[in-house]
C-alpha cells in the first residue's frame, strides 16, 4: 500500500497521493518501531525454550531488521519533512519523494526478508 500511494505521488499531480504517501510512510515507521522494540524480549523467550535454534539465522535475522528499522525511519521522516515543507512554504521537493520512495521499496524488500529469516527459526523444518 505504501509503496503504491508513493508511486501514484510520484506520478500524479493530485496533492492527495502525497499527502497519503507521507502518512502512510510516519506509520510505517511507528509500526517498525514497535516491531523492532519487541525484538530483544522475543529473544529471551526463545532462549527459555527447549528447543534448540540456529544461532547464526538470529543473529542474521536481528541484523536486518536492525537495516529494515534504519530504513523504516528514515522513510518516516522524510514523509515529515515533506509534511512540513507543505505546511510553510506550499510545495515539497519532488527529489524528496523519489528518495522516499526508493526507501520505502528499501525497506519493504528487508522486511520481507527478515520476515522469513523469522519465520525460518521458528520453522526450521520447512527452510
Amino acid at each position: 500500500m505504501v509503496a503504491y500511494t508513493g508511486l501514484r505521488s510520484l506520478l500524479s499531480q493530485k496533492e492527495v497521493y502525497k499527502k497519503y504517501f507521507d502518512y502512510l510512510s510516519i506509520l510505517m515507521a511507528i509500526t517498525a518501531s514497535i516491531a523492532y522494540f519487541t525484538g530483544p524480549g522475543t529473544a529471551d523467550w526463545l532462549q527459555n525454550l527447549s528447543q534448540t535454534f540456529d544461532k547464526e539465522l538470529i543473529e542474521n535475522h536481528a541484523l536486518l531488521g536492525r537495516f529494515a528499522f534504519i530504513a523504516a525511519i528514515l522513510t518516516g521522516l522524510l514523509g515529515l519533512m515533506n509534511r512540513v515543507q507543505k505546511n510553510e512554504e506550499g510545495h515539497p521537493v519532488k527529489t524528496l519523494y523519489f528518495l522516499q520512495f526508493i526507501l520505502v521499496i528499501l525497506s519493504l524488500g528487508l522486511f520481507i526478508y527478515t520476515a522469513h529469516l523469522g519465520g525460518a527459526i521458528r520453522r526450521p523444518d520447512l527452510w
